[in-house]
């Protein structure tokens, strides 16, 4: 399996998308981009991962196996950080007229 560097370099060829164009595109400065296609960075964290995902139209679980935070797409994938898990809303009516959404 080619590196994490290599993968998004084939993905970024395939699209035709330059360094710079995708630091545009995922807010994460082309130097940095370059560090982690050269090798010289190791996988991102799953926030920079969530941006490359985006900026590209690519699978964001098929970007974390490649990176080995996840070992196939049935595992458990983690959110990114700017992500919260979504909430349940709960009716608390204490009249018939009036109900209040509660978060839980």
């Amino acid at each position: 399996m080619p590196s994490f560097g290599e993968y998004l370099k084939q993905i970024m060829e395939d699209r035709k998308i330059g360094v710079n164009a995708l630091g545009e595109l995922s807010g994460i400065s082309g130097s940095h981009i370059s560090r982690i296609i050269n090798g010289q960075r190791s996988a991102p964290s799953p926030k920079t991962i969530k941006k490359f995902a985006t900026a590209l139209n690519t699978s964001y679980e098929e970007l974390m196996q490649a990176a080995g935070h996840i070992n196939s797409t049935k595992d458990q994938l983690p959110l990114p950080q700017e992500e919260k898990s979504p909430k349940t809303f709960k009716s608390s009516c204490t009249s018939k007229k009036l109900c209040l959404m509660v978060y839980h």
